[in-house]
């Protein structure tokens, strides 16, 4: 049986520092960074010889106690093509009109923030570097009977 909690979510990575930059916009900080190359363990783990791979964890500031929620590899050896698809994280924010007039110009938005059809919602979604795409809630929930 699987013991519901969610541990992490993965995104590969074309250039760390690159991505690092781009996530600390967000208020994530790198918790851990490591290099695992020519591991026997890792070769028998994940069943390919001799990879070379960098990965960083990463959590919310104010989650400083927390696991890591979050981690970025990128592949040296073998060198792997980053997946398009229609995968992405979702953060939860405080204040999205807010937070896109202050990223807007240094982060490609799909569109404005949106209120969402079917909820009191707003949310939008933007890049990372890496085209991994990222949605941005903000809970009006919680304003709803104020």
């Amino acid at each position: 049986m699987i013991n519901a909690s969610f541990r992490h979510g993965c995104f590969f990575s074309s250039d760390l520092a690159r991505s690092i930059k781009f996530y600390k916009l967000f208020g994530l900080r790198v918790v851990k960074k490591q290099r695992l190359q020519k591991s026997s363990y890792v070769d028998t783990l994940l069943g390919i010889k001799n990879m070379d791979i960098t990965y960083v964890k990463f959590h919310f500031l104010k989650d400083e106690n927390k696991a890591p929620l979050f981690e970025l590899h990128c592949w040296r050896k073998p060198k792997i093509t980053i997946p398009k698809v229609y995968s992405h994280l979702a953060f939860t924010v405080d204040n999205l009109i807010e937070l896109y007039e202050q990223l807007h110009k240094k982060v490609r938005f799909v569109s404005p923030p949106l209120n969402a059809p079917d909820s009191p919602n707003m949310v939008c979604f933007c890049y990372d570097p890496d085209g991994n795409m990222i949605e941005l809630v903000e809970d009006r929930e919680k304003y709803a009977d104020a």
